[in-house]
């Protein structure tokens, strides 16, 4: 089995934990010692988060939140704010709902899918625990692909190919058809400030754009789907159901087969390192998307042994699903070891998977 990590990334990497833990010290050390410090020398009114404990808790509850989030078949959606170890599931109103994907916009975040009747449809969170909905695109069979920039979340009905812009009051505008207008989408998200639609060949298989109604199509596009995509030291890197492929220099403009025949259906990176979920439980990573540390066939085993189907990245910690009910796994190290998640959903099928902060 190939290396996992270079010695270069093994520092940087310990470096990067040993400040992600000092961060959030010196800045409780900092508010503690300023709220004391100002209950020492004057009165204030209790609630003050200037100068009072009570006010100080107050700030402190109200400082962004941060979790995994997994969306199942069941109208579940599990959420885990400690990196992996341990996680809370919601249960939608709508039990059938089929959590296909998330996106995120400003201070809410979205989940979409389809509702017990065969219908698109959406909930939003305010605040990760909560879901509001379901908000129901009346004549919109279903919303498979999408995602949020920050600012507007979207998502894509299959078959037409139109997309949809998905409002926090539950409103909904159709935009347009994505990709070639034949349908046959397998990919709508954003990354690193870019929108990226993946069609199916014989259309162009990638499109992309500062925004989704002003898409271009690539000049030399992968020449099979991609259904996922990072970007990670300067270059883009697209995974897919029959090969990978990726940038140099990372011009969105041509993209070159790696050869890589191992089917991989999920990547994330977390500006150190890039993860991709493989089959029989095997991830597979990448230092420079160009190249992944194993070879095809040869990945790192998970020890769940079972098809793996998407994975999430936020810091050190990783979170991968399956494919089929049953465990999960994470890793809080960046992929060097990986801890079995008690299946948290039952009978549950994991859909999607994402890590967000409000």
């Amino acid at each position: 089995m190939a290396s996992i990590v270079s010695l270069d990334f093994r520092s940087r990497l310990t470096r990067g934990r040993i400040l992600s833990a000092l961060y959030p010290l010196i800045f409780l050390h900092v508010l503690f010692f300023s709220a004391s410090a100002c209950i020492a020398h004057r009165d204030c009114a209790e609630g003050d988060p200037t100068c009072s404990n009570s006010g100080t808790f107050a700030l402190l509850s109200v400082l962004p939140k941060s979790a995994f989030l997994v969306g199942t078949n069941q109208g579940q959606i599990a959420s885990s704010s400690d990196g992996g170890s341990t996680w809370k599931v919601t249960q939608l109103s709508d039990l059938s709902f089929f959590v296909q994907g998330f996106g995120k916009g400003p201070g809410y975040v979205v989940a979409f899918g389809t509702d017990g009747s065969a219908t698109g449809a959406f909930y939003v969170s305010w605040n990760l625990e909560t879901w509001e909905g379901p908000f129901v695109l009346a004549g919109v069979s279903s919303l498979t692909q999408g995602g949020g920039d920050g600012v507007t979340v979207y998502a894509q009905e299959p078959g037409s190919s139109n997309y949809y812009r998905l409002d926090p009051d539950g409103g909904f505008s159709n935009i347009a058809a994505l990709g070639s207008g034949n349908g046959g989408i397998q990919m709508f998200q954003f990354v690193s400030g870019t929108w990226f639609a993946g069609d199916t060949p014989p259309d162009s298989t990638m499109f992309f754009g500062s925004d989704p109604t002003s898409l271009i199509g690539a000049s030399t596009p992968p020449t099979d789907t991609i259904s996922d995509l990072i970007f990670l030291n300067g270059n883009y890197l697209g995974v897919g159901p029959i090969d990978t492929f990726v940038t140099a220099g990372g011009s969105l403009d041509t993209w070159s087969p790696l050869g890589f025949v191992t089917i991989l259906t999920g990547i994330c990176e977390n500006g150190f390192i890039g993860v991709a979920s493989g089959p029989a439980g095997q991830i597979y990573t990448t230092l420079d998307a160009q190249s992944f540390n194993e070879t095809s066939g040869n990945g790192i085993d998970t020890g769940l042994g079972v098809n793996l189907s998407d994975v999430a990245c936020f810091g050190d910690s990783f979170v991968v699903i399956p494919v089929t009910s049953g465990n999960w796994v994470f890793s809080q190290n960046s992929g060097i070891t990986w801890t079995t998640i008690s299946n948290p959903v039952g009978s549950g099928t994991p859909l999607s998977i994402g890590h967000f902060s409000l």
